[in-house]
């Protein structure tokens, strides 16, 4: 045989071959089925609704005065009008999270959930939007315990099957002897035993400590336990193309500033306060608030306000005294200046009723002189132009705009409102120079105070 046909012959046999071992191939998928075609982001856009799996907690999801909140709520509502979709959430216990997720009843899973090697084998995570560091919690009377060593023999209490459990393991798989007790408790219930003395230490993460030291100012985190993990969203196995679609939201909201500003609005606001003041703030809401708490109730209603956050910004004001009167000569339970007094109509700015009313008047007209700014950023403008000036706010935002900034969320006038003290920048301004780092500290005490009155109203459902 020639070389020639002897090389056709070859290429005959081998496409022979090829044809016949894709049809075993063909007739091997026949028997098992169809390949797998992620459609999971397709029927979210059909139905026109995703559900998000979620569980209550002060720092991921709750209600309040009968309305959805949360930081995972907020960014789960953005994704949501990313897609042009509806948000459904559905408030379940955490360790039903994955199962739910796992078995359709959900889209996506947004908790606070830190990844851990045993949660990647049951979901698919998302990009992580942060970073988590757990941190041994204890009483701040507790001088004991000052490194890992000092918590042999002891036991520590931390939710089941969380990842706070996950880590002390962990530690303990690596030689340090002490007893881990897992309680359904959730951060809010075990942080309280701490500050109660009821136990001795806890787990919690640095991303929540700060927030929940303003409800349980008693507590200090003592040092870190294990390294830090990632938090994420979850997906159901093999969800590709949703997952996809998260992770381009997620990095748009990281780009354009709105991961920021969801995060000033529910842990930024825990810049820490000295533990004197908040014990402070603690009694003076059991002793002093309680005088005048039916009023301010009273003209919350009238006015459409939150009574919570009258109070709020009483404390910081004045911190309940009716007679308090400051260098500048503002005075009142709602430091109301002479000015202010006229306009509002009132003759004794000493007087209790008088001065709330007032106030809450002020704050209302600051509220309506910002329609071009959603809330809850409006609320924020109005209380730092009560404290400033609404023209030095409106200076601050023009100031955001010349320098490429979003001038409709807080965290920007954060930055823009200190500008204005330097020459080179109020020199421009239409109001001049400024105290700009006053405001900030006005606005995110207050929103600090507002958050502690809140919780006692909170609904947590899970």
């Amino acid at each position: 045989m020639d070389l020639g046909l002897k090389n056709r012959v070859a290429r005959a046999v081998r496409g022979i071959v090829a044809v016949a071992v894709a049809a075993q191939i063909i007739s091997f998928q026949g028997c098992i089925g169809p390949t797998f075609e992620d459609d999971s982001l397709d029927q979210v856009m059909e139905r026109g609704k995703i559900t998000l799996l979620t569980r209550d907690s002060l720092h991921t999801h709750y209600i309040y005065r009968t309305q959805h909140t949360g930081f995972e709520y907020d960014l789960a509502s953005a994704f949501a009008d990313h897609l042009g979709v509806e948000l459904e959430v559905r408030s379940v216990k955490e360790e039903k999270l994955f199962s739910l997720l796992r078995s359709g009843q959900g889209d996506f899973a947004a908790a606070g959930i830190r990844v851990t090697p045993v949660r990647k084998k049951l979901v698919d995570f998302s990009e992580p939007y942060a970073q988590s560091q757990m941190y041994l919690v204890a009483h701040k009377d507790n001088r004991l315990i000052l490194s890992v060593d000092d918590i042999k023999g002891k036991t520590v209490y931390v939710r089941k099957g969380s990842a706070e459990e996950y880590c002390l393991r962990r530690l303990r798989d690596g030689g340090i002897h002490f007893k881990i007790e897992t309680r359904r408790k959730t951060v809010d219930n075990l942080l309280s035993m701490v500050e109660n003395k009821q136990i001795e230490l806890t787990v919690t993460s640095d991303r929540t400590a700060d927030l929940y030291r303003r409800y349980h100012p008693a507590i200090q985190t003592l040092f870190p336990i294990g390294d830090s993990m990632p938090v994420a969203w979850a997906v159901a196995p093999g969800q590709a193309s949703l997952r996809e679609a998260i992770n381009r939201f997620l990095e748009q909201a990281e780009d354009n500033g709105a991961m920021h500003a969801v995060n000033t609005r529910y842990f930024g606001n825990g810049t820490y306060r000295e533990y004197l003041d908040l014990r402070r703030f603690h009694n003076r809401i059991k002793s002093r608030l309680p005088r005048y708490q039916d009023m301010i109730k009273d003209v919350a209603r009238e006015k459409n306000l939150d009574w919570r956050l009258i109070a709020a910004m009483m404390y910081q004001e004045s911190h309940y005294d009716p007679e308090a009167v400051s260098r500048t000569g503002v005075k009142g339970l709602m430091q109301i200046t002479r000015t202010t007094a006229l306009e509002m109509g009132i003759e004794n700015r000493l007087d209790p009723r008088q001065s709330i009313e007032a106030g809450a008047d002020y704050l209302n007209k600051l509220i309506g002189m910002f329609p071009d700014v959603p809330e809850p950023e409006r609320t924020r403008l109005a209380l730092a132009s009560y404290n400033v000036g609404y023209g030095h706010v409106r200076d601050a935002m023009a100031l955001a705009r010349d320098l490429d900034m979003n001038p409709m969320v807080w965290p920007t006038l954060e930055k823009t409102l200190p500008l204005l003290r330097q020459k080179k920048y109020y020199s421009k301004a239409k109001h001049g120079y400024c105290r700009g780092y006053e405001p900030i500290h006005y606005v995110n005490n207050v929103m600090a105070y507002y958050d502690i009155l809140r919780r006692k109203a909170v609904v947590l459902r899970s």
